[in-house]
Parts: C-alpha cells; structure tokens; sequence
C-alpha cells in the first residue's frame, strides 16, 4: 500500500541572498517529497502546552547550472570553490562535500532512483557532491567525496533558485522569530547529541550558533486560548539585530486546542481474544506454533545474557517478560531467570567483587564477549566460568581445578553511565523496578536510578539521552521513549521527579530556586510531537521510519497517561494509530510495513547512489520483510487495545488490534530478542483487552 502523504502548505527558504554565503537553518525543496534538512517540528500545536523546533545552521550559496556543458558556477564576484568544502550533519559526521537543493525543482537527470533529477535531500539522507574541475567559479559535480566519483550529468537546468548547501567557520544568529500566537513565551535551548543540555548561547539577549552544525532549540509555550492558523517565521543572520547575510524559513502551523477523555467508557463486552492460547502456549513452552523450538523455555537454555544485551532475552527487557511471565503462571523460577539477565546492568568489565572472601578481578572486556561465559581472576589463576547455578553463584574451571557455587557479592552499578556509557537503546527500566519488587533486591532501583541521575561513585550515570531529556529529531524516537520509560517507572515506584536545574546532570526534585526543567514533562511533549509530524506528513520524508519505534513511543506515552491523564496523549495516540491502520497496514500479511512499503517515498524518491537508502528496508514481499515484521505486531499492537477499551469500545481499534496481536506468532522467533518484543509489552494488551 502506498504511503499516503498529508500535504501541508511550507513556506520554502527565502533563497537568492547572492553568491556570498549565507546563514541557513532549512533547506531543501518545496515539496515533501523532497524534504528539509536542519529542522524539526510539528505542524500540530497544543495550546497551553509547551512546543519545541529544532533548528540546525548551514550555509547556502546560490549558484546556476547550464545542462548543455554539465557544469555549475557561483557567479562573478561572489564564493570561489575550493574543492575542499564540507557538510556536517547531525549525529553524521563531518563529509567532505556540498549538497545540492532547490527552491523549485533540481535540474533533470536519471542517474537518482526517481529517474527525474538530480539526487538531493531525502529521509534525513544527503546527496554528498565534490566540487570538481573548478576555473574560477565554476565547477563540475562529483556523486561522491571525491572526484574519482562518477561526475554528474542533467538534461536540465532546474526551476527556482538553485543552491549549494555547506558549512562556514562562522557563527550566526537567530535574529528574529515570530509570527505564534499572541501570549506565547519563547525560550532558547542549547542542544547536543543525546538531548537539550541547557540554555542557548545568547550575545544581548539574542541566541547565535557557535559554529556550522550548531542546534538550537526554540520552545513556544502557547496560551491556552490560542487557537486557529500561524505561520512561524526563524531568521538567521550574520549581524545580532538581523540584516548582513541572511534568509528566513516559514512553517505553518496549526493551534488546536483539546479537552480531557472520559476514563471510564468500558467497553460494552470483551470478547475472546483470538490467538490468545498460542500467546500462551509459546509463553512457557518448547517450541512455539509448530516450530519445535522457539518458546519460553527453549529461550531460557539457549539465550544467556552472560555475553552482553544485543540478541539475548535481555534486549527489549527480558526481565520485564520474565517477571511478568513468573506473575502469570506463578512459576517463580522466571524470577530467578530474570535476576540472571539483571547482571547485565550489575557486573562491569572491571572492578573488585567478592567471592568467598577471596577477592576477584573480572577481566576486561569478558563479560560483553559474545559467549556464554566470561573469566575472572582468583590469587592470579584465571578460572572460566563455565556455569551459572542462580542469580548470584557459577561455577568455576582453570587448569587449577573447579570451584563450584562461588557466591558473587558485586556491585550494581560497575557498568552503568561509565562517561555515560550506557547505550540509549540498552535503556529497560520496568524490569529493574518489576525485579526489586519481587525479590526484594533494592540494587535493581539502584541501578534504575543511576539511568537518570549521578549517583555516588557513578558520577556520569547511564545513558546519555535520558541526562538530556530526549529529542525531537523523529531518528531518536526509540532513545527517547525510553528515557520517558525511565522517568515514569523512577516516578511510579516512589522517587522524586526528575529535573535539569542548571548543573552537569540531572537531580530528583527541583531546585530550591532558579532553573528547574521538568524532564518527564519535556520527554513526553517531544515524543507527542514527533508521532504529530509523522501524522502531519513531515515525517513521510524520513527514510527508514519504523512503526515498531512509534509503538515504542506509544508505550511510554500511555504509560505517561496513567500517571498524568495528559489528554493530549489520546488524541495523539489515536491519529497516529489511525494513521498507521491507514498507510503503513500490510492486509496480506497481517502486519505493519517495516518502512513505508515498496512504492513508498522512503523507497521510490530516495536518492540510491549515496549511503545505503536501497536496503532491505524498503516494503514487503520480495525483500522477505513481513516474516520479521509480524514479530513486531505485539510493540504496537497494545496500543490498539488501550485506546479501544478507553473510548468505550468505539471503531474498528478492537478488531485491529486483535489482527496484530493473532498473528504475530505466525512464524516461530529465531532469537531471545525477538521473544522479548513478542512479551514486552502484549500482557497489557491481554489486561486492557479482557477487562482487567
């Protein structure tokens, strides 16, 4: 099916400043199809709520382009190309190389996937040139970083106003910005790889960007009688009161304004749950719909954490599945199963532990070896541990002899937020808290809660991206759905709020004065924004959107509901199911495209000669992506269930969701992983679905 595109009316950047560089912030053709790059932001605007925009400084020179001899220019008297210029993008790198964008149309070619014109900007991806064969201004253009590439050629020369994007060791600023409601508070944010860190760089009063690639942040906090259409206006400048070298982008938005959802609309029955015994079935047993491996069990033999996370049951929060599946069945030894994948978080590669009163050194690097077992050192003999008898005790080999239920007395927090080390998408904070409750480890909270804030002797923490609060930029919306995850969970289980208050991390509680930033409040109006520009149609433009991250996101934000009744959640929820039932739903397959399906714009307009925008991403079908995909359906599925049972049993959202969650064990999982995704999140579908 393909992706149906939400037309919203851009306004493009204002180019033709001339052939000197100048300041930019988004780029990038008129058409969605073609995207922007240096921006993020919803169209969608909640009134009374708190909005942010994310912008990121280039710099464009204007340029033109003559298809009868395939060679550009930047006129006379302006930029002269050097052949060594450079293009940073977020969370990229630094690439030697210029992109090429229009105001109208690129110049025709049939050297892009389009088969119409030149490659460009797309899906977050960026059509490197090198300038090449260069007299005086004017150059030839190579499909690559350097001029062995295969040189570009067109049949045209394009409409609008050509440009080449790049960067500048220069500062700019962002002069003006305007054009929201009357009312509305602005505010300034600075913001690195891994969140917002603090306020903007200002120079009286006015933020600037440090350098090429820089990102600020803009944060309009609306009044909640606003409401109706706004077009934004962001100015960059070389001079602080505007005027120099300059443009101005404008984005149109839309204020809406919404009211709380009734909580308690029931549904008027519950009906069986199609596909409810092989859930259970595949729980606790062997093998899982017919294959003779593939369930709970065979998973518990075969997939030890002891190796590291990536591809075990600790992916996707095996300790989370395993307690849950312990409370359901009552079979407590998943308890101990789930304390096993909690060393993951509890023993470092490094550092003093105690076994028997003998002092241990864990080697460096062992316990994230891709095996099952690791080495330690004891009075300088290593010794292989060669098994685990429970949660705390293995057994020990060398050439020394054997040592058999050596009793582990180690530290939780050895691996975690070493220089923040924790990996964004290693971030599982319901199993911790679900483990401490049931086996009374209050190490497992500890652990939790060095995730958000500096704890004595872990000064850094872990992850990066729950220090910062999360992101708009949709490519971490996985990242931050799981920093949401971490501030629900550390709320729900007792602790403080987490807020920034002007320092290097985190603390619970605000400060006692001066500025306290409310991370769980940001996280969650980020993750809102980024499934309302999937929904407005900015995000049909992203390459490689994944429905499974957005049912990510969906779980933390209803998680979020329960304990705040938020009402923009339901309302955001609901569009972005709607949306995704609408455009990304694969009825061969009973599943959800994995990208936007094989005539989708993440796959037919995407620009294949640079990077690797042609993968097995893009659709179903031939590229054997619905057999993986189904395994998906339960990290969405859920949210078809709550929304259902909350509007009181309204639409199709009952019959769709049991759609998805029936047929997601059509093919037996082929890794721990996979069975964690299958039981991460699909007992609440099973509670929100029965009525419980």
């Amino acid at each position: 099916m393909k992706r149906l595109i939400t037309l919203v009316a851009f306004a493009v950047l204002a180019l033709g400043n001339g052939n000197t560089p100048y300041p930019v912030v988004a780029w990038g053709s008129s058409s969605l199809t073609a995207g922007y790059g240096g921006f993020w932001g919803p169209a969608t605007v909640f009134s009374g709520y708190d909005t942010y925009y994310s912008l990121q400084l280039h710099y464009a020179v204007d340029i033109t382009c003559d298809h009868t001899t395939n060679t550009c220019t930047t006129g006379s008297g302006g930029y002269t190309p050097t052949g060594t210029e450079t293009l940073t993008l977020w969370n990229v790198g630094t690439l030697q190389g210029v992109g090429i964008v229009s105001s109208g149309t690129m110049p025709a070619s049939t050297q892009c996937a389009s088969g119409s014109s030149m490659c460009s900007v797309y899906g977050g991806g960026v059509a490197y040139y090198h300038l090449c064969n260069i007299v005086g201004n004017s150059f030839t253009l190579a499909q690559g970083s350097t001029c062995a590439a295969t040189q570009q050629t067109f049949t045209s020369n394009g409409t609008g106003q050509l440009s080449m994007i790049m960067d500048q060791p220069t500062t700019a600023y962002l002069s003006s910005v305007s054009g929201y409601p009357a009312g509305t508070a602005v505010a300034y944010w600075q913001a690195l790889n891994g969140g917002i860190v603090g306020p903007a760089a200002t120079s009286s009063g006015t933020p600037f960007f440090q350098y090429a690639n820089d990102v600020i942040y803009v944060q309009l906090s609306v009044p909640a009688t606003a409401s109706g259409a706004f077009t934004l206006s962001f100015t960059v400048s070389t001079v602080r009161t505007g005027g120099g070298a300059s443009s101005t982008f404008t984005f149109p938005i839309n204020v809406v304004q919404i009211s709380p959802v009734a909580t308690n609309q029931d549904p008027a029955s519950y009906p069986a749950i199609p596909g409810l015994a092989t859930w259970r079935s595949c729980m606790t047993g062997t093998g899982c719909n017919g294959s003779p491996t593939g369930g709970g069990a065979y998973w518990r033999a075969h997939s030890f954490p002891m190796g590291g996370c990536d591809g075990t049951r600790c992916y996707y929060d095996g300790i989370r599945s395993d307690t849950n599946i312990a409370a359901y069945t009552g079979d407590s030894s998943w308890i101990t199963d789930a304390q096993s994948i909690a060393r993951f978080y509890s023993i470092g590669t490094s550092g003093v532990v105690n076994t028997n009163g003998t002092t241990v050194t864990l080697v460096s690097g062992d316990q994230f070896a891709n095996t099952s077992s690791g080495q330690i050192t004891i009075n300088s003999v290593n010794y292989t541990i060669a098994s685990w008898t429970d949660a705390t005790h293995l057994t020990l080999t060398s050439s020394a002899g054997t040592q058999t239920g050596v009793a582990y007395s180690f530290p939780f927090l050895s691996t975690l937020g070493l220089s923040g080390s924790q990996s964004g998408y290693t971030v599982f904070p319901d199993g911790l808290a679900m483990a401490a409750v049931a086996t009374g480890d209050s190490r497992n909270m500890t652990a939790l809660a060095s995730f958000a804030v500096s704890l004595p002797g872990q000064p850094y923490g872990g992850g990066g991206y729950v220090k910062g609060g999360g992101l708009v930029d949709p490519t971490y919306v996985r990242e931050t759905a799981y920093a949401l995850k971490v501030y629900n969970v550390l709320e729900l289980a007792g602790y403080p709020r987490v807020y920034w208050t002007g320092g290097a991390f985190p603390q619970f509680g605000p400060a006692a004065s001066g500025t306290s930033v409310d991370l769980a409040e940001r996280t969650t109006t980020m993750l809102l924004e980024i499934l309302s520009e999937d929904v407005d149609g900015i995000n049909a433009r992203l390459f490689a959107k994944q429905p499974f991250m957005d049912g990510l996101a969906m779980e933390a934000l209803i998680q979020r509901w329960q304990i705040t009744h938020d009402p923009r959640i339901p309302y955001v929820v609901k569009r972005e199911i709607d949306d995704l039932k609408a455009n990304w739903y694969d009825s061969t397959n009973h599943t959800l495209f994995y990208n936007t399906g094989p005539d989708g714009p993440g796959c037919s307009l995407n620009s294949y000669w640079f990077g690797s925008a042609n993968s097995s991403l893009c659709g179903t079908g031939a590229q054997g992506i619905s057999n993986t995909t189904k395994v998906l359906n339960n990290l969405y599925a859920p949210a078809w269930a709550w929304y259902w049972r909350l509007c009181g049993g309204c639409g199709t959202y009952q019959a769709d969701g049991d759609d998805l969650f029936s047929h997601a064990f059509d093919n037996s999982t082929s890794s721990g992983k996979e069975f964690s995704q299958l039981y991460r999140w699909s007992f609440d579908y099973v509670r929100w679905r029965s009525g419980h």
